[in-house]
């Protein structure tokens, strides 16, 4: 699992590369403070103004750390760590958050790693309330990628908060980014459906059912077939 994670997480950073180089420069530091078990080599790396190669170090760290055994994970890090000093640190994966809040605070446009963990957070491991903290955080610093709001209102929606047309107005604008995760797409058709407006919600059932997210296309399938509408022959 380790080394898998390892290949996935130098994947992720190779495609998050070209929109990081271009990003503005870094704020100064406030109170980044690294996980024990790799601080002297991200600090060392922060202190001579490599940032940014020390967020991608920790952001495999991070994934290695998601990618590996709960038991073996909860061991190794009980003994780096120490026991918990909060509520929430307990529970699985108990350092997710805080890894992923000191990858963000080295590097504020790495955006990558927070949807990552942010979504890891709310839909794995039933922590959304730490999710809309990291996604809040990154947010305030990067307010022009409007991916982080598209997530928020994705959180809230499952959580039951907001209405659902506040909820379909903060979301629809991340539709016209071509990477715009699948879930993203089916919350706003769903939502679109429940608001009286058919076609939209066709026209996204649709694009969902030519995406290559199995699990989804198969909700897309179903509710075209409810709907009464045309399934397009590249799907069949």
């Amino acid at each position: 699992m380790g080394a898998a994670a390892l290949s996935i997480a130098a994947a992720a950073l190779l495609n998050a590369g070209a929109s990081r180089a271009v990003a503005p420069s870094l704020p100064p530091l406030a109170g980044t403070k690294p996980q024990r078990e790799y601080a002297v080599q991200t600090a060392g790396l922060a202190g001579a103004g490599m940032r940014r190669l020390a967020a991608d170090l920790s952001f495999i760290q991070l994934m290695m750390y998601y990618g590996s055994p709960e038991g073996a994970v909860h061991a190794a890090h009980e003994e780096h760590e120490g026991p918990p000093t909060s509520h929430a640190d307990t529970g699985h994966y108990r350092q997710m958050y805080p890894r992923a809040k000191s990858i963000l605070e080295l590097d504020p446009f790495f955006r990558y790693a927070v949807l990552f963990s942010a979504g890891a957070l709310a839909f794995n491991l039933n922590r959304p309330e730490e999710a809309l903290r990291l996604l809040e955080d990154a947010s305030r610093g990067d307010p022009a990628y409007v991916r982080y709001k598209a997530y928020i209102a994705g959180i809230a929606f499952h959580r039951g908060g907001g209405t659902q047309e506040t909820v379909l107005r903060t979301l629809t604008p991340a539709l016209a980014d071509p990477d715009c995760p699948v879930l993203i797409k089916h919350i706003v058709a769903f939502l679109n459906l429940r608001l009286g407006h058919r076609e939209e919600a066709i026209r996204l059932y649709r694009e969902i059912l030519l995406s290559k997210d199995a699990s989804y296309r198969g909700l897309a399938m179903g509710a075209l077939r409810r709907l009464g509408a045309p399934i397009p022959e590249e799907a069949k």
